[in-house]
């Protein structure tokens, strides 16, 4: 090992957010302490502005400039290959490190020889916590309760105690998986496992790859006391709901020909019943209302999807 090899090698895909990014570099180095960082910015073609901005503002940073939005999978990949720390960060640009979380992640890689990745806990920017810690990789039955309104509650609610500080004695736990909005990973266990799968335009990118890692026999453990601010989990109406880039995820992720897109289309059509009725008996809000809303949308686009199998 070099005398100047970086401890992290901190990566940031950045799409059209130039601002966000240099404010999520600036946390990383704020709570790195006297850890020696590279940082890397994959710039996937947001065009000249931001790449501009970028490589002046940040000089000491490497901006590679895609010449086209290729997907997170892709545009980590690329940084991935041009790393050269001990350990990598994959940080989103709306992900902050508080105090000393990227710190407290590099001890417990440093500590515990057979974790391949240290996930922080995500937090909203009033404190509270986004469950992004996951016991289980998911199945069609997780993905069931994921959409159902009333079951995806409750499924948040047991999730979020896996980020009870109470529950990880030893200050971590094991998990399945986590979010990928920051995951500081064994450079080690990134080159056991492979690339990113670059088929996964976005969405479960990040969990395809943890559930390889987990083949290749690296563990992932959650640090509770490790914590991001992440500006992306805030909303009651996840950008996920109506996406087409996520249904296209979720026919690689579960395959089975298009039971995942059965499974989504009953799980919203059980939701939006649900929503509904609440409505009707006055006991739905504001963020309730603009739910069902996205679940109409949902079913909406389903059934667009299957109108145009049909003709095809």
């Amino acid at each position: 090992m070099g005398a100047d090899q970086p401890d992290i090698s901190v990566i940031v895909v950045n799409y059209r957010s130039a601002d966000l990014t240099m404010r999520a570099l600036e946390a990383a180095r704020s709570s790195a302490g006297a850890l020696l960082l590279e940082e890397i910015v994959v710039d996937n073609g947001s065009g000249t502005a931001d790449v501009e901005m970028l490589r002046c503002r940040l000089p000491q940073a490497s901006v590679i400039a895609l010449p086209e939005n290729r997907g997170f999978a892709a545009g980590n990949n690329t940084g991935i290959a041009q790393a050269r720390g001990r350990h990598l960060l994959l940080l989103n640009p709306d992900a902050f490190a508080r105090e000393d979380a990227l710190a407290q992640l590099a001890r417990h890689l440093d500590a515990h020889p057979r974790a391949g990745l240290a996930a922080p806990v995500l937090e909203n920017e009033d404190g509270s916590v986004q469950a992004n810690l996951y016991g289980r990789f998911p199945s069609l039955t997780t993905l069931f309760v994921e959409f159902c309104f009333p079951l995806a509650l409750v499924a948040v609610a047991l999730r979020t105690r896996l980020t009870d500080p109470a529950r990880a004695p030893g200050g971590w736990l094991p998990i399945a998986h986590a979010m990928g909005a920051a995951l500081l990973v064994r450079a080690d266990a990134a080159r056991a496992t492979g690339p990113l799968d670059e088929r996964f335009f976005l969405y479960l990118e990040e969990t395809e790859w943890q559930r390889r890692m987990a083949c290749a026999g690296w563990r992932r453990d959650g640090v509770a006391s490790a914590r991001f601010i992440h500006l992306g989990g805030g909303s009651s109406s996840s950008p996920t709901l109506a996406s087409p880039h996520y249904l296209d995820s979720a026919a690689l992720f579960f395959g089975h020909g298009r039971a995942a897109e059965r499974v989504i289309t009953l799980a919203a059509a059980v939701s939006w019943v649900w929503l509904r009725l609440a409505s009707a008996v006055g006991l739905s809000s504001g963020p309730e209302d603009e739910l069902r809303s996205a679940f109409r949308v949902l079913l909406r686009l389903l059934g667009a999807r299957r109108r145009e199998r049909r003709r095809s």
